[in-house]
């Protein structure tokens, strides 16, 4: 196979393909008593979590009250989550969200009566033999919820194709709109951390042993667990016992060889040794140092200020460590912010488009840290030190590696979380990529040269086909013939638009899909007449009848 792939990247004349996700959605918009039950934006708001901003007023003091939407489940799905706000101002009838099929009720979730919104979230785990649903009451908003945390556990035939909001005769209150999705966090969004301005208390060391391969010492604060490696690395966590023996990594798949060590205990310290480090657990305040063989220090955590550990919404792991003034720092992933040295820099680590984050880092000072905490982490430098908080984590858990270059340091990372594989052969020849081109048939020209000239494997198209789809078939004909097609006609991307709206909203719903399709009738329609006018226009389109009427009388 040729080494050479050609990737052409167009910046104009897009298309949006409709990927068929194992996904939940709604299939229609807020059907029922929609008059009775008022609609209104905002009234139902929570500090921890971003609020649906659409909700219901539901005053039931003289008849039943109910709202539905249509929902279809993907065969695929194994496990839904489904979250709401509820305010019950009054009564002893129901007030609440009802699971339907086929109009047989499956599942109701009725809220309390409060003096405040509650979050109520429910998890439906799907089987051949019995599906079980757990529905819990006011769940941290940043932790996925624990199943014996469940309030109530139900069995039975749980599949469902409809979501109703309803408020019984002599109930009045408030819901909201309602999330559905396969993850916790599809449908229970944590507002933006906010770091709580408060330090680490001391944690005295109390006793300690060796057991198990490790060092546990009990502190005044907890138990910190210390494991070495021969690769140059030292497994440190901080939590209770139990949360510690439990803990499971999501990232480390490998586990070396666990380093023989001794322990020294001295007026003021516990001393860790092996072959390849050293680490010293403070007896006063519990913070560890990290040396390297020869006894150099290398890092050490804030003293008086070791770590800290809270269980809310906030911050639940937490360590800041003191570095040296001379040193550089470098990792933690794929960022678009300039930044090659970490010093004096701050860093939200989350996925974001192009922006990869790997809570990774690495010294100048010969050391290295891996913070192995799934859920969102800002890291910081400044003034005060370097900090990793978490939002959600039972426990501080870290690893510390030593090495006299960065290929070691790696190399000891790369040693717990494992290699990449190397990629095949053809993936590794010449690849060619242009974001702009004037036209078209300059496209289709370069790509006819290229495979022409060097034989290329293969030619991507990326952003090109926005809104024109039909680019592949064009450009095919044109490198088997030569001939340049004509563009589509009016009537032809009126069909298409018409299309793509259908099958939106039959994976989306129709209120989701009519919002989506209001960018991909910009980029259909793009160099039409009067296409800024429609543009406008479509933007108040929020059903698949208006989106036809729409593209049939004005293209």
């Amino acid at each position: 196979m040729k080494n050479i792939i050609l990737i052409i990247s167009l910046l104009f004349y897009s298309f949006s393909v409709v990927n068929a996700q194992k996904y939940v959605f709604f299939k229609s918009p807020w059907k029922g008593d929609v008059t009775v039950a008022k609609e209104s934006k905002g009234g139902l708001n929570m500090p921890t979590i971003t609020v649906p901003e659409r909700c219901w007023h539901m005053d039931a003091s003289l008849q039943d009250i109910s709202i539905y939407k249509d929902v279809q489940l993907n065969d695929a799905n194994k496990t839904i989550w489904c979250s709401f706000l509820a305010l019950k101002e009054k009564g002893n009838s129901h007030l609440g969200l009802s699971f339907e099929k086929d109009n047989d009720k499956k599942i109701l979730v009725e809220a309390g009566v409060s003096q405040t919104p509650q979050l109520i979230v429910v998890r439906i785990d799907y089987s051949e033999k019995t599906d079980r649903a757990y529905i819990f009451y006011s769940p941290t908003a940043a932790a996925v919820p624990d199943l014996e945390n469940a309030v109530s556990v139900l069995s039975g035939d749980f599949d469902f194709n409809r979501i109703r909001i309803l408020a019984e005769k002599g109930s009045k209150g408030m819901v909201s709109d309602v999330f559905i999705g396969t993850n916790y966090h599809d449908v229970v969004r944590p507002n933006k951390l906010q770091v709580v301005e408060k330090e680490g208390q001391a944690q005295t060391v109390l006793s300690w042993k060796k057991e198990k391969q490790a060092l546990w010492v009990q502190t005044s604060g907890g138990t910190l667990f210390l494991q070495p490696y021969d690769i140059g690395s030292v497994h440190v966590m901080f939590g209770s016992e139990l949360e510690i023996e439990k803990n499971k990594s999501f990232a480390v798949t490998q586990q070396p060889d666990i380093a023989e060590f001794d322990v020294e205990d001295t007026r003021r310290e516990i001393i860790l040794r092996s072959s390849c480090l050293s680490v010293t657990v403070n007896k006063k305040a519990g913070y560890i140092s990290l040396l390297d063989k020869s006894g150099k220090l290398l890092l050490k955590e804030w003293p008086e200020k070791a770590r800290m550990n809270v269980h809310g919404d906030s911050v639940n792991a937490y360590c800041r460590f003191q570095l040296q003034d001379e040193e550089a720092l470098y990792g933690l992933g794929q960022f678009r912010d300039n930044l090659m040295n970490l010093r004096n820099a701050k860093r939200e680590l989350v996925q974001f488009n192009t922006q990869a984050a790997v809570p990774v880092i690495y010294s100048t000072g010969k050391w290295g840290l891996f913070w192995d905490n799934p859920s969102r982490t800002i890291y910081a430098d400044n003034n005060a030190g370097m900090s990793f908080v978490s939002d959600y984590g039972r426990i501080v858990n870290y690893y510390l590696f030593v090495g006299d270059g960065m290929d070691k340091l790696v190399a000891a990372y790369r040693s717990l979380t494992g290699v990449a594989p190397m990629l095949p052969a053809w993936a590794l020849g010449y690849h060619q990529s242009r974001n702009r081109y004037a036209t078209q048939k300059e496209v289709m020209e370069v790509a006819k040269r290229m495979k022409e000239e060097t034989g290329c494997d293969g030619i991507m198209v990326a952003r090109g086909a926005k809104g024109n789809p039909w680019l592949f078939k064009r450009i095919l004909h044109y490198l088997e013939t030569g001939e340049l097609l004509p563009p589509p006609t009016a009537e032809e991307v009126k069909r298409m638009i018409v299309r793509h709206g259908t099958l939106q909203t039959e994976f989306r719903g129709e209120e989701i899909a009519m919002r989506e399709m209001r960018k991909h009738v910009a980029w259909y329609t793009a160099g039409f007449p009067h296409s800024s006018a429609l543009r406008n226009d479509i933007n108040q389109v929020e059903t698949l009848e208006e989106l036809e009427r729409l593209v049939d009388e004005r293209i």
